[in-house]
């Protein structure tokens, strides 16, 4: 991988995370109504925040000598990525345009909005203790977590609490 992950159970969850991302990633490609993606920006400038701050915080710890090839293809990749989103996402006039009324399914029920928030709180903070405080975040983890680890495992409930929010 591109840093060692002596945790079994920390490599599948973020192998698991980057798995359900590429789903969403397939899925946000493929769709061509606008309206129907606006919901996950923030949540994606999250994800991508997190990474692009959990790699640079510890760009010492890649695999520069035994993996330098997925090393640089990690750090590439999730610094384009992180930048040309901005750059991608619809800024003109499609970007502000209310939902066409045939495609609108209603508004969201109260029991919902709710759900939606318990998952807003517990996903910021989730991905606030493994990202600002992963020591802490360990003591209370089913697993032991290293700190780079922790910092690109807070990317996942980060993204849910800000899509959940949006």
């Amino acid at each position: 991988f591109a840093w060692p992950i002596p945790q079994r159970l920390s490599a599948m969850f973020i192998g698991t995370s980057f798995i359900l991302r590429t789903f969403l990633g397939f899925h946000l490609f493929h769709e061509k109504y606008w309206h129907r993606l606006r919901w996950i920006v923030w949540g994606n400038f999250t994800f991508l925040g997190v990474l692009f701050l959990a790699t640079y915080w510890h760009l010492d710890e890649m695999n520069w000598k035994s993996n330098i090839g997925i090393a640089h293809i990690w750090v590439i990749a999730y610094t384009i990525e992180a930048l040309v989103l901005v750059l991608i996402e619809p800024h003109g006039p499609e970007s502000k345009q209310s939902v066409p009324p045939e495609a609108s399914e209603g508004p969201v029920s109260v029991w919902m909005q709710r759900a939606l928030g318990v998952v807003f709180v517990l996903g910021i903070t989730g991905g606030g203790f493994l990202f600002i405080n992963p020591q802490f975040a360990s003591t209370r983890w089913p697993w032991e977590l290293q700190p780079f680890n922790a910092r690109v495992m807070a990317a996942w409930p980060a993204a849910c609490g800000v899509w959940a929010a949006t």
